[in-house]
């Protein structure tokens, strides 16, 4: 999607390969104001016509067509076509039948210039299911007959190739089953699981058995998918890195548990422990390098430890998952690094607090605090974890500890010399002070992170725009929209400053992105107008169609009845 470039085209009534304009005679729906008239006229918004005013009058409908016309910019792409048939959902939703359906048509013609087979299949996967949701049965069965021819021509000539098309067939099933076709299913998840033997590295195979597993037990076919969770299990004890090993053997323990085999799913989780508590990482492997600096991301012992506590407390058999957390406790102790045990501790009262142990959670709690205070040597581990603490505590309802915490973070925050690393942890500051009801002080945190990117931030670099970003996210998220407007404006008002096209590029597809999480919906749509305009400022050889699609996303944020995932695998 990354490497697609693309001219940036003004068009009118004419489209490209999802073009509208179909044997239905499906009209296009006008985008903007003309400027001389005032009266309707089709295609994109243009640096003429493109502005506040006339982006906020845009209904629904002609939200979701100008995404469409944005599409047709886009060199044919995986994405695209995966957006296109999202956005014809969403014109189901909002009564526009006969467009969507013109839409899937169109999608499902296009695939014939996608260049790799297994993302074809991907397509015409997504369009039978949409088919399928739209109750368009038949069309269904036959977009997905064709998908399985396109699925037969998938050439294995590298691991790559073998897993996509493991995967292509499951996905395949996956769509039967929503359709109701069971021995269709039944016969492609066979298919798909004689394919993974070939499968290399043991990792992705194992997720491959492990999605093959679940599905056969959505069919009820408990003893086929106890057969395929076995051979998972045998894939995820060939992974090489521990952390990773522990996640494998967590994921396939809670669908162990999902076909009530809660005896099973806790020995696996145990076992998982044994090896944790066994792991010793090379020195300096647990570390991310950023620059000079050097800091604890995450230990990969707390990780796994992690991942394992997280499983046992979604169990089913709730004394089995406290069974794991109390074994735990024991791995958690034996760690040598501080920044671990403090992590460990904190996922043990979190999986405590998931459980309704309240008693036992505020107890691991009190164990993370006092490991936390230690962490001399890692002042950004120390705000994270006192801040993370903090929220348990609040979540427990112990709120005057919970201020306290952030108080402390607040003050160690102020040491970082690590700009991303400071931004994020002030910006989960600010939230617990807004959870706590402390609103003054939540805006201050979030006013000194500002400061802080405009003191520490190189101009025109990664970080500040990241830190610019992580921003108008908490101003979104705690409700504080003006002061996100006001961010997202002066980025865009101050892009003819920017050198680089490339870096003018990561602006707008932040802006872009973030404008579509704003509740105000004339504002966001006002800025996506701009970011539209200061798109097509640049030079033609340094766009780049991930601006397009963000602003694409944005645009179905806006739309009550758009908001659906994109269907990426």
């Amino acid at each position: 999607m990354r490497k697609n470039a693309f001219s940036l085209l003004v068009v009118g009534t004419v489209y490209g390969c999802l073009n509208l304009a179909t044997s239905h005679q499906v009209q296009a729906v006008p985008l903007a104001l003309s400027p001389q008239t005032g009266h309707p006229s089709n295609g994109l918004l243009t640096a003429d016509t493109a502005g506040n005013s006339i982006a906020a009058s845009l209904s629904d409908i002609e939200a979701l067509q100008w995404a469409l016309d944005i599409l047709n910019t886009v060199d044919g792409s995986l994405m695209k076509s995966l957006m296109a048939v999202d956005i014809a959902i969403a014109l189901d939703r909002l009564d526009e039948r006969e467009r969507a359906l013109a839409l899937l048509e169109k999608t499902r013609e296009s695939t014939t210039i996608i260049e790799q087979p297994e993302d074809r299949a991907t397509v015409l996967n997504a369009v039978a299911n949409a088919y399928g949701q739209l109750q368009e049965t038949e069309i269904a069965l036959v977009v997905l007959d064709q998908t399985l021819d396109i699925i037969d021509t998938i050439d294995i000539i590298t691991n790559r190739d073998q897993g996509s098309k493991t995967s292509s067939l499951t996905h395949a099933a996956k769509t039967y089953i929503q359709l109701g076709e069971t021995e269709s299913a039944l016969n492609l998840l066979n298919q798909s699981l004689e394919t993974v033997d070939a499968i290399d590295p043991p990792r992705t195979a194992f997720f491959r058995l492990l999605d093959i597993g679940r599905t056969y037990g959505q069919l009820d076919q408990t003893d086929q998918a106890l057969v395929v969770l076995g051979q998972a299990l045998t894939r995820a004890d060939q992974i090489e890195r521990t952390q990773d090993q522990c996640r494998a053997l967590a994921d396939v323990a809670i669908a162990y548990d999902q076909l009530d085999q809660g005896e099973r799913a806790q020995t696996i989780l145990e076992e998982a422990l044994i090896m944790v508590e066994a792991f010793s990482p090379p020195a300096g492997d647990f570390r991310d390098f950023r620059g000079d600096h050097a800091y604890d991301v995450y230990n990969f012992d707390a990780y796994a430890l992690h991942v394992i506590v997280q499983a046992a407390s979604q169990l089913q058999d709730r004394p089995k998952g406290l069974a794991v957390l109390e074994k735990s406790q024991a791995v958690a102790n034996s760690m040598d690094d501080a920044g671990s045990i403090f992590r460990a501790w904190h996922s043990i009262a979190v999986g405590y607090e998931q459980l309704g142990e309240t008693g036992q959670a505020l107890a691991a709690l009190a164990k993370a605090l006092s490991v936390v205070g230690t962490v001399d040597h890692d002042v950004l581990t120390q705000a994270d974890g006192l801040s993370d603490i903090a929220l348990v505590y609040e979540r427990l309802g112990k709120r005057e500890q919970a201020l306290t915490l952030f108080d402390r973070a607040s003050q160690v925050a102020g040491k970082i010399d690590f700009l991303e690393g400071k931004v994020d942890v002030l910006s989960d500051i600010a939230r617990g002070y807004k959870q706590l009801g402390q609103p003054e002080k939540s805006m201050a945190v979030l006013e000194r992170a500002e400061e802080d990117i405009a003191v520490m931030a190189v101009r025109d670099s990664s970080a500040e725009f990241n830190g610019w970003k992580t921003i108008v996210a908490a101003y979104i998220q705690l409700g504080y929209e003006e002061q996100a407007q006001r961010i997202l404006e002066t980025l865009l008002a101050d892009l003819d400053t920017v050198e680089k096209d490339w870096v003018k590029v990561f602006v707008l597809n932040n802006v872009a992105s973030s404008a579509g999480e704003l509740q105000d919906r004339e504002k966001a749509l006002g800025i996506l107008a701009d970011v539209y305009v200061g798109y097509g400022s640049l030079g033609e050889e340094n766009r780049n169609s991930l601006t397009m699609l963000f602003m694409v996303n944005a645009l179905m944020e806006l739309v009550d009845s758009a908001r659906v995932p994109v269907l990426v695998d």
